[in-house]
């Protein structure tokens, strides 16, 4: 899905930033900002799939990504965009949308751990800020 996504909007660049009114180079956090958001909330995909169950944590991915796609179509300011696609690489998931969600409930078994420990607050946030240095 990263190069998909990577690989589309950078050859939409010229007419997004034309329809936002930014120059083509401004959009360099638009591009990065999907692969940075995912890379930051996939360490904790797996605990959060043990504690709350395979198919919850599938679908509600599903249908963030959905709402992010959404919400990224009818964005004219780059700075939400950036936002917009934040959430969208928090999803990460196949963009069927709605009907992903739907055979996720009706296919996807609900597998969980009967004991989580806490999720490592100070772990994610040290991993995610690892990735991105402002120069």
């Amino acid at each position: 899905m990263e190069t998909l996504d990577t690989t589309t909007l950078n050859t939409a660049v010229p007419v997004v930033s034309e329809a936002l009114n930014v120059a083509p180079l401004n959009m360099k956090s638009v591009l990065a900002s999907y692969t940075l958001s995912l890379a930051v909330f996939i360490p904790i995909s797996g605990w959060m799939a043990d504690r709350f169950g395979m198919r919850r944590v599938f679908a509600a991915a599903i249908g963030l990504f959905t709402l992010g796609s959404v919400l990224c179509g009818v964005t004219s300011n780059i700075h939400v965009l950036v936002v917009r696609r934040i959430l969208q690489g928090c999803g990460g998931a196949i963009p069927v949308g709605i009907v992903g969600v739907v055979l996720v409930y009706l296919h996807l078994p609900d597998y969980r751990e009967e004991n989580t420990k806490l999720l490592d607050i100070v772990g994610l946030i040290l991993f995610g800020s690892g990735r991105f240095r402002p120069r």
